[in-house]
Formats: C-alpha cells, sequence, structure tokens
C-alpha cells in the first residue's frame, strides 16, 4: 500500500532508474576503485567527484544523470532534453 499521492514506477520510468543505479554502483564505484588499487590517485578521485557530483545534481537539482544518460542511449534525445530541471517543458 501505497501513500497518497503516490504511484509505483512502471514502464520507462522504472528502467531508467534501474539504469542509473547501473551506472553509478558499476561503472564509476569499479572505476574508482581500480584507479585507486592502481595507485591512481587522482583519477580514482576525479571518479569519486563525479559520484559525488552527480547524487549532489540529483538532491538538490533534481537531475537524474543516469536517467539521462539512459534517454539519450535509447535514442530519445528530445525527451531527455525535456527532462532536464532547467527546461521549459519539464
Amino acid at each position: 500500500m501505497l501513500a497518497a499521492g503516490l504511484t509505483r514506477l512502471q514502464g520507462w520510468t522504472a528502467a531508467s532508474y534501474a539504469f542509473q543505479g547501473l551506472i553509478a554502483g558499476a561503472f564509476a564505484m569499479l572505476a574508482a576503485g581500480l584507479t585507486r588499487l592502481q595507485g591512481w590517485t587522482a583519477a580514482s578521485y576525479a571518479f569519486q567527484g563525479l559520484i559525488a557530483g552527480a547524487f549532489a545534481a540529483l538532491l538538490f537539482g533534481r537531475f537524474c544523470l543516469g536517467a539521462y544518460v539512459y534517454h539519450l542511449l535509447k535514442g530519445n534525445v528530445a525527451f531527455a532534453n525535456g527532462t532536464c530541471p532547467w527546461s521549459d517543458s519539464a
């Protein structure tokens, strides 16, 4: 049972959020960890900064970088650009 006004994620929304988790968890963290293991601390800090920046954009700006990239990769460029918080169609 969901609280009033909330709906379950369905269709493209659920897939885009799942893809966002994949990007954040699998690629950025893996890159940060592997560069740290190789001793490339500057590159590791850069990847960690990318993760922190994407999280801050989600938290403070209501912009989901992973969902945006998902729609770009699916070929929905106009839709992806329209979901940006600074877009007039958002």
